[in-house]
């Protein structure tokens, strides 16, 4: 079925990930150092689901309260599997996941509760994530005023502020060593690219509900997944911003041109000649042994 323009409670993944409307998460492959040809083969291929993500799935159903069950695969006695490299074990875990549930190694639902607690008594994460007030993975969809192009996002947390504008809040794991510091963070908001989601997500609450994206708080709760399982809250910078404006218009120009020709270039053909990068170690100097 086709969803109408708007914010959507309840959604089913399965539902949200077949619409073909764009989403931010695919629109990165359009981003160099991927190319139209990554994010083509993305579209097309069956959706992966990768084991590191399984954690901060059932840490994103603990704190947020929604998503998929999360489920310890045991053997005949009860007994949870240390590895899933045996037959049995790889046969269970791909049966929890065709079930639509989250498989995790034993100990995993307590960690996650542990971390749900620091979250809930941290002083900004915990009222922004207040389940009285906000609302938890809810799909957008709306269409780009510039292009028309169609588009879509799936938002962890929507909640009302206290002088009555919506905030979008995403919750993201880390398993870097002190990966919820700010100046680390910093640098996965530029190397994953989530300036793109921080524009992407104000211009849907912007096409769905008409509050400017500009007046739009985008808030980023970060909790590491080792004890004591820090948390922080950050938002993005002006200079953050304008990079994920630009990137954001560049991926859906190079869609929309893609679409209109049916190429989805790879890598440029010939020879390219390389250029040292700025940092790079120099070349060694001196007679060799």
């Amino acid at each position: 079925m086709t969803r109408p323009d708007g914010l959507h409670p309840g959604v089913p993944e399965v539902e949200y990930h077949g619409d073909p409307a764009l989403s931010q998460s695919a629109a990165k492959l359009l981003l160099p150092p991927s190319t139209p040809a990554h994010f083509r083969q993305a579209q097309d291929g069956p959706r992966v689901e990768k084991t590191e993500f399984d954690l901060g799935h059932a840490a994103h159903k603990e704190v947020l309260g929604v998503g998929a069950d999360v489920v310890v695969p045991c053997d005949k006695d009860g007994v949870p599997y240390d590895a899933w490299r045996s037959k049995d074990a790889i046969a269970q875990v791909a049966a929890i996941r065709a079930e639509g549930k989250t498989p995790v190694k034993a100990g995993v639902p307590e960690q996650v509760a542990a971390m749900a607690t620091v979250v809930r008594g941290h002083e900004q994460a915990g009222w922004l994530l207040d389940p009285d007030v906000g609302v938890a993975e809810q799909s957008a969809w709306w269409h780009d005023p510039e292009s028309g192009l169609r588009l879509r996002a799936r938002l962890d947390w929507v909640t009302v502020l206290r002088d009555g504008r919506l905030a979008v809040v995403d919750y993201k794991t880390t398993d870097r060593p002190c990966g919820a510091s700010p100046a680390v963070f910093a640098k996965t908001v530029g190397n994953l690219r989530y300036y793109l989601q921080d524009t992407w997500y104000r211009e849907a609450v912007e096409g769905t509900t008409g509050q400017p994206a500009a007046d739009t708080p985008f808030l980023f709760v970060v909790q590491e997944i080792t004890a004591p399982y820090a948390v922080t809250v950050v938002d993005l910078d002006d200079d953050f911003r304008a990079a994920g404006h630009d990137a954001m218009r560049l991926t859906i120009g190079t869609y929309l041109s893609c679409t209109e020709s049916g190429e989805w270039p790879s890598y440029p053909s010939g020879i390219t000649t390389l250029t040292r990068p700025a940092g790079c170690n120099p070349p060694i100097s001196g007679d060799l042994p």
